[in-house]
């Protein structure tokens, strides 16, 4: 039980391959970088500065645009492709009116995107394919029990 509480990402076995060892701790070093990455925008005319790891998805319409993030959700004035532009690879567009961090999807059901707390956002029909691959690509590429 302890060990679920450490939050371990992998386990290594005795004796422990230089290799095996350096491939486990190479991926350790890639999830913390891409998850503590700082994103900034402007929110009620401040800077905002916000771990890149805790935002869940954005939702726009126009120019409107909604940050949902872990804790709360920031309403910032600009287009969802500018935002999609900025972020790295692991954020997909599942519909026009989404952006979605990928860390975050739990499942793909008919055409919709099922989070970790279990909400469901839309997808595209458009988009679908495209979507399935990308995030089945996604799973196995940050799959520790390879």
């Amino acid at each position: 039980m302890a060990a679920y509480e450490t939050e371990a990402y992998h386990y290594l076995i005795k004796p422990v391959e230089y290799e095996r060892f350096a491939q486990v701790v190479g991926r350790v070093c890639q999830l913390y970088a891409r998850d503590h990455h700082i994103y900034t925008t402007v929110f009620s005319h401040e800077r905002l500065a916000l771990n890149i790891g805790e935002i869940r998805y954005f939702d726009s319409y126009g120019r409107v645009t909604h940050v949902h993030t872990t804790e709360e959700t920031y309403q910032i004035s600009t287009t969802l492709d500018h935002e999609e532009a900025q972020l790295p690879g692991h954020f997909i567009r599942i519909h026009q009116g989404y952006l979605v961090n990928m860390n975050y999807i739990r499942s793909l059901k008919g055409h919709s995107v099922v989070l970790n707390d279990g909400e469901e956002l839309e997808m595209s029909v458009r988009k679908k394919r495209e979507v399935w691959t990308r995030f089945t690509q996604y799973v196995e590429e940050h799959t520790f029990l390879k």
